[in-house]
């Protein structure tokens, strides 16, 4: 049985967590957990969807700011159901 299935979307900016530029590579992104940081673009919405535990199901929409470089500055990722926030600030070196 499908226990769940998870949708991500991506922008066309510069990924703030662009393998060789920032603090991973691909293969410790997907060691990680976070395969999803491996993309060219920038995660902007997550889709858990589980058939046999539907109270479990999440949507997370990202909308970003970006930089000169066309990369992140700032995010607001907003999670239902419960309509958690989270206010994201993006440094670099």
């Amino acid at each position: 049985d499908l226990i769940s299935t998870v949708k991500y979307t991506y922008d066309i900016k510069v990924n703030a967590f662009t393998p060789g530029t920032a603090m991973l590579n691909n293969s410790e992104s997907f060691m990680l957990g976070f395969g999803e940081w491996n993309s060219v673009g920038n995660n902007t919405k997550f889709e858990l969807t589980s058939p046999l535990a539907p109270q479990a199901n999440r949507t997370t929409t990202i909308a970003y700011t970006y930089n000169s470089a066309n990369r992140p500055a700032t995010a607001v990722a907003t999670s239902v159901p419960g309509n958690i926030v989270d206010n994201l600030t993006y440094y670099y070196q």
